[in-house]
């Protein structure tokens, strides 16, 4: 049996949590939003943000949306983050 369309389209694609703490952290940064600004629109405490940052928790979907809404951007551009793009912000 043959894969359908969709699944023959899609690659697994495996996040890193540091990587993506990481992405979050560089997207922060180049928009010169401080730590405790983005965790007030994001609605948690700072403390928790900077554990997303540094890959010692889960960043949940609900959390993905809500950075791509305040990064203006889409949640791939946070997952597939590159110094090319956010450079391209500045």
């Amino acid at each position: 049996m043959g894969k359908s369309g969709v699944e023959g389209k899609m690659k697994k694609q495996r996040y890193d949590l540091n990587d993506l703490g990481s992405n979050v952290k560089m997207m922060r940064k180049a928009r010169k939003i401080s730590q405790v600004k983005l965790s007030e629109a994001l609605q948690m405490s700072q403390p928790h943000l900077s554990n997303l940052e540094c890959g010692r928790t889960l960043i949940s979907l609900e959390i993905l949306v809500k950075l791509a809404d305040v990064f203006d951007c889409s949640v791939e551009d946070i997952l597939l983050c590159s110094q090319e793009k956010v450079k391209a912000v500045n």
